[in-house]
């Protein structure tokens, strides 16, 4: 009896031996083992079996070498063209065929930032765009038909960097067809010093294209390296076109009234801030008006410039504050608006984080007019907000970039019954 129990616990001791070998190395690479093979005795007894296969003997030893991380989301192959651990890419043909669409095209849309109006270097001088990766609210935009769904991999190409790798996917916020797209697709680093001018290839992997339209949104995210955009590039196996991108495209408004403006006041998306105000009521808070506070980041002092009338500096600091409060009678919609220097269109919402009675505001409106100065003052719609009836507040937190343009004043435009600029405080 004792014999047989031995047998077991022989058996039980090389399979937790086996089992702590698991994904590591195999059993012969274990101390307590011999180079035969077989375990030293004292482990199982008399009783131990020789010709036992064990299960884990052959189990691979992993590379020591760190593992690659570009891999593409989708179809698990690889995205960087110098890694030798993955000889299968998703950026193979395999019957598909790259398709270049360059951003200097007139079809392609390029909307300045911050840092003003993008630029664009001809074909002569190297094709591509400049003054992008830094100037925050800036954005590249396609519009790309497929005659068929299909499965495509997306690259840009970019100029490079002479000091490091990078991975340009995450320096820059990508939509495609609305829906926000990831890659950890790299760009390897300039080897000749001119990286303003060295472009190279940066894969992103997997996209699925719908029949028709899609749309690509390129915005560049801040304190990131700086780079010039060149083009985008699909590989697919059906024959894409470019067209002319049109900023409604990605929304069609079903709420409009017989003169084509938008009656649905909870939706701020840019195709739909033309709405319709029949019978609405104005009113502007002048920006030395002691009922519009407008506070930097320590508090106390006032960003309000009386030799220009004008809420000055929001440019050159960030956490600054601007709010401004208001009673109403009724319960109804209102239109914000502020009148402000030049500064290109740049979306509101890449300055501000912005708040209705200390709820987050979100956005598609856009600051308007051109050139880009401190001395033209253009008005520009924030976007639709519901009043409820009584005290309400609206804030401006200038915490997301340096970055900004003087206020003349703030417009509140209402639908129905009245309203009265209060006191106001910043939270």
């Amino acid at each position: 009896m004792r014999k047989h129990f031995n047998s077991f616990l022989a058996f039980v001791s090389i399979l937790l031996l086996g089992l702590g070998s698991c994904g590591t190395a195999s059993i012969a690479d274990n101390p307590s083992s011999s180079s035969s093979g077989e375990l030293s005795e004292y482990v199982g007894g008399e009783d131990w079996d020789s010709s036992w296969d064990d299960p884990w003997g052959s189990e691979s030893v992993p590379s020591e070498s760190g593992a690659c991380d570009c891999i593409c989301s989708v179809c698990g192959k690889c995205l960087d063209p110098d890694c030798t651990e993955h000889t299968e890419k998703c950026y193979d043909l395999n019957g598909r065929t790259k398709q270049d669409f360059y951003a200097i095209d007139d079809k392609v849309s390029r909307i300045g930032g911050s840092m003003g109006d993008v630029s664009v270097v001809s074909d002569a001088d190297g094709g591509y765009v400049g003054n992008f990766s830094l100037n925050i609210g800036a954005n590249i935009s396609y519009s790309i038909t497929s005659p068929k769904a299909n499965r495509a991999c997306i690259g840009i190409n970019v100029s490079k960097k002479g000091s490091e790798d990078i991975h340009p996917f995450s320096l820059l916020t990508c939509k495609v067809n609305g829906a926000e797209f990831f890659s950890r697709g790299i760009l390897h680093k300039a080897v000749s010093g001119s990286y303003w001018v060295e472009f190279g290839d940066s894969y992103g992997g997997c996209v699925d294209l719908k029949a028709g339209k899609n749309t690509f949104n390129f915005t560049p995210n801040e304190d990131v390296t700086s780079f010039n955009f060149r083009d985008m590039f699909l590989i697919s196996s059906e024959t894409l076109t470019l067209d002319a991108y049109d900023e409604g495209s990605s929304h069609t408004c079903t709420s409009q009234n017989d003169d084509g403006k938008c009656t649905d006041y909870d939706c701020n998306l840019l195709p739909c801030l033309d709405k319709d105000e029949t019978g609405w009521t104005e009113k502007k808070l002048k920006a030395g008006d002691s009922k519009l506070v407008a506070l930097r980041e320590d508090g106390t002092t006032n960003m309000y410039n009386p030799v220009e009338d004008v809420i000055g500096e929001v440019n050159n600091y960030t956490g600054q504050k601007i709010a401004f409060s208001f009673s109403s009678t009724d319960d109804c919609y209102a239109r914000v608006s502020l009148e402000h220097s030049g500064c290109g269109r740049v979306t509101f919402a890449s300055m501000f984080h912005m708040f209705i009675n200390g709820m987050a505001f979100i956005t598609e409106g856009r600051t308007g007019g051109e050139p880009q100065d401190w001395f033209t003052y253009y008005t520009s719609t924030v976007g639709y907000i519901h009043l409820q009836k009584g005290d309400n507040t609206f804030q401006f937190n200038h915490d997301i970039i340096t970055s900004g343009f003087n206020i003349k004043s703030i417009i509140l435009c209402y639908q129905s019954g009245a309203c009265d600029f209060i006191q106001a405080a910043v939270a």
